[in-house]
């Protein structure tokens, strides 16, 4: 309830209304909360920002780090494949000289070397390295005729 408060200055008397203590208190307490209010309010949306944005950036790092796992994988598996297409073809080659090998016949006549033939080839060999003079070409140590045993 506003106060009424009577002044005469002089000129007449002139009517003020003064408002109420009650009221003024409330409204200093109302401007105080509102003041409060929005400065709690501001730190709060401040701080939903500032998480906004951290996790942005944390999506984006793992964005990032999951392209570059895809392409290390990818990297990874194209080498895998490559390996492993080099050792099939490396395995498919030493099994096809394995069987090769395994499958030549020598034919019986060409097992044994006649006698006369390991002579005429001993007549050369001393031949050529008397002629060279050093001997460079030793002669095997036990020249045979037998036949070889496969």
């Amino acid at each position: 309830m506003p106060v009424v408060a009577l002044r005469d200055t002089g000129q007449g008397c002139a009517v003020k209304v003064l408002p109420s203590p009650w009221l003024l208190l409330a409204l200093v307490l109302w401007t105080l909360a509102s003041v409060g209010g929005g400065y709690a309010w501001g730190r709060h949306a401040e701080g939903n920002a500032r998480d906004a944005q951290a996790y942005r950036a944390d999506t984006r790092q793992a964005d990032a780090d999951a392209q570059r796992d895809g392409h290390i994988e990818a990297i990874g598996a194209t080498t895998r494949r490559a390996t492993n297409q080099a050792r099939n073809d490396t395995q498919g080659a030493g099994d096809e000289a394995a069987a090769r090998i395994r499958t030549v016949l020598v034919p019986g006549d060409c097992r044994t070397v006649p006698a006369d033939i390991v002579r005429e080839l001993d007549t050369a060999r001393e031949r050529i390295n008397a002629k060279i003079g050093s001997g460079v070409r030793p002669g095997p140590a036990h020249a045979s005729t037998a036949p070889a045993a496969y």
